[in-house]
């Protein structure tokens, strides 16, 4: 038997969705929402939760909440409304592609995602991910401090010292490359040892990342996190399987 395998499909807003048996909707930003616009039928305003920090931390209120309230299964999974994995074996090598969301083409994608082939990848690797963006000659750094202010790189390295991982410096004025989207499928021990690590990361990152009113910008500690993650795969030395991701929405990339 391959085992248990649970994807949780992260919205913000309502979206076309088609559940299956191993694909579940789920829901930020509850803190906030009315009982009456609740569509998804697990939200990250309940039990433990941090939910309230939603519009900061983007879908890692979804993944504490799921790490402090869910039983998990054997593989655990995170996808976004309008991302989704290619994990076909015939899309290995495919660019990203953007397709409308259809009953039907929401269907093949589950239909590719099932508990047997996620088993037989990570029979061979530690982790699925989406292919490594390359920033061209810039380094993460450079990359980061161009994007979202050279304030929020330099207290992202004061957050990372702060939470011991000093290595992750030479890391990321080095590296070119990581993975966007903070979407990922791994065995559930992985993902409760990266939780034990990324919810520290958050904690400091909350107390000296102040709160911008910008709807872009106001969500650059999931920027933050997104390197982290890439970095701790390399500090973990874990063994990747990276697969192309379909974009849902026009103006998604």
């Amino acid at each position: 038997m391959p085992g248990e395998l649970r994807i949780y499909v992260i919205f913000h807003k309502p979206f076309a969705f088609v559940p299956s048996q191993h694909i579940v909707q789920y829901q930020v930003g509850g803190h906030f929402t009315q009982d009456d616009e609740q569509f998804a039928p697990y939200i990250d305003a309940q039990g433990k939760h941090i939910g309230q920090y939603h519009p900061r931390i983007g879908e890692y209120a979804a993944y504490y909440q799921i790490g402090k309230n869910h039983q998990l299964p054997d593989y655990v999974g995170f996808m976004q409304y309008r991302r989704y994995f290619l994990l076909a074996p015939q899309c290995e090598g495919l660019a990203t592609l953007h397709v409308e969301p259809s009953p039907q083409m929401l269907e093949t994608l589950a239909s590719w995602l099932t508990p047997r082939r996620v088993a037989s990848v990570l029979s061979r690797h530690d982790i699925i991910v989406p292919t490594r963006y390359h920033c061209g000659a810039e380094s993460l750094a450079a990359q980061m401090a161009r994007c979202h202010g050279q304030d929020v790189y330099d207290t992202f390295i004061e957050s990372l010292l702060q939470a011991g991982e000093t290595s992750a410096l030479d890391w990321l004025e080095n590296e070119h490359r990581f993975h966007l989207y903070n979407m990922f499928i791994s065995r559930r021990e992985v993902f409760m040892r990266y939780m034990q690590d990324a919810i520290k990361l958050l904690g400091i990152l909350l107390a000296l990342l102040p709160e911008v009113d910008h709807p872009y910008q106001k969500r650059r500690i999931t920027f933050c996190m997104e390197r982290y993650f890439a970095y701790w795969i390399y500090r973990n030395k874990l063994r990747i399987y990276e697969t192309q991701v379909c974009l849902l929405e026009p103006d998604a990339c």
